[in-house]
């Protein structure tokens, strides 16, 4: 009896040292992204006015390469106003306390506008306590050497890989990758006390798709004169607490016979529009796999159903980006 007692106690404590590697690697992980951030985030008591402005250029998968450019001047969370000009496409959008104003030169931006954006304003990185860390190392990237968190997302059912690699001596964020999405970041410069990337790229399945070199300046003169409402611009109510949509019903779409699967695997990218009911009223597509597959995208999403976006507690219309895929 004894005997038993002693491997059963030497069998759970295999287990728990098993355990101990996860845990410090997730730790030292989740370490490095907190003093990323630290570095490059502003608490909220302590943001600055400034002027940013940006010079970019997107590589259109019709149109080529197109250059363009983007400011902002920023007050705060609740009074800021910003312009992006970029080929023929132009959006102008002001907040004001609870109210914002968009103006847009055409209803569909391209898809390069989405990666521009999420490049810019991500400045936060912190570990999910659901994340998997694959593995640490070190490496060096664009002759630096840096520590990289290779780990694993996962997102409802499935799963979705990614890796964060920071500077080892500054301590700032170089990559990011999540699935097929890739930013470099680089030339780092002092602002306000903390620091910003002056230049970062974009990649989407390994496809240059933005470059941009970004220059930020205080601004103390801005005030909330500064400031007007956009004429002839689309106006909408700011959120307090905002609650997303939740997915109820999303029928799959149909895969003709006459395809190959194998040559088509990746999703159909459609920006859909959903009413205060949850129902779908409007949906195009923003990234093409083949004309017989986007029209069996946006027929299966016309009978999607959802849980309507909440705006402080009341349903409101929703437009959002999905990713349509064939199983």
């Amino acid at each position: 009896m004894k005997l038993r007692i002693s491997s059963q106690l030497l069998i759970v404590l295999l287990f728990v040292g098993a355990a101990f590697p996860e845990d410090r690697n997730w730790e030292e992980a989740n370490g490095l992204l907190v003093k990323a951030t630290e570095l490059q985030t502003f608490a909220a008591d302590q943001r600055p006015k400034y002027h940013l402005s940006v010079k970019l250029s997107f590589l259109h998968t019709t149109k080529g390469t197109l250059t363009g450019t983007y400011g902002r001047d920023y007050v705060a969370p609740e009074l800021w106003a910003d312009r992006l000009e970029v080929g023929d496409f132009r959006q102008e959008r002001v907040r004001i306390q609870k109210q914002g104003w968009t103006k847009k030169s055409y209803d569909l931006p391209p898809l390069q506008v989405d990666h521009f954006f999420k490049a810019l304003n991500t400045t936060t990185y912190q570990m999910a306590q659901s994340d998997i860390v694959n593995r640490l190392h070190n490496r060096k990237l664009e002759g630096e050497e840096v520590r990289c968190i290779e780990f694993r997302n996962a997102v409802g059912r499935n799963s979705v890989e990614g890796e964060v690699c920071v500077n080892r001596s500054a301590g700032t964020v170089s990559y990011w990758k999540y699935g097929k999405r890739e930013i470099w970041y680089s030339h780092y410069v002092p602002f306000a006390g903390r620091v910003r990337p002056s230049h970062f790229i974009v990649a989407e399945a390994s496809v240059t798709s933005v470059e941009a070199d970004v220059t930020y300046q205080l601004a103390n003169e801005l005030s909330a004169e500064s400031f007007s409402p956009l004429k002839d611009a689309e106006v909408s109510d700011i959120c307090s607490n905002n609650r997303a949509l939740i997915a109820k019903s999303n029928p799959e779409p149909w895969f003709p016979k006459t395809l190959s699967r194998a040559q088509f695997r990746g999703p159909v990218v459609l920006r859909v529009e959903v009413d205060e009911t949850g129902h779908v009223v409007k949906e195009a597509v923003i990234e093409s796999l083949h004309p017989i597959l986007d029209t069996s995208a946006l027929e299966a999403v016309k009978a999607w159903t959802f849980e309507p976006r909440l705006c402080d507690g009341k349903p409101v219309n929703a437009v959002t980006r999905l990713d349509v895929r064939f199983r």
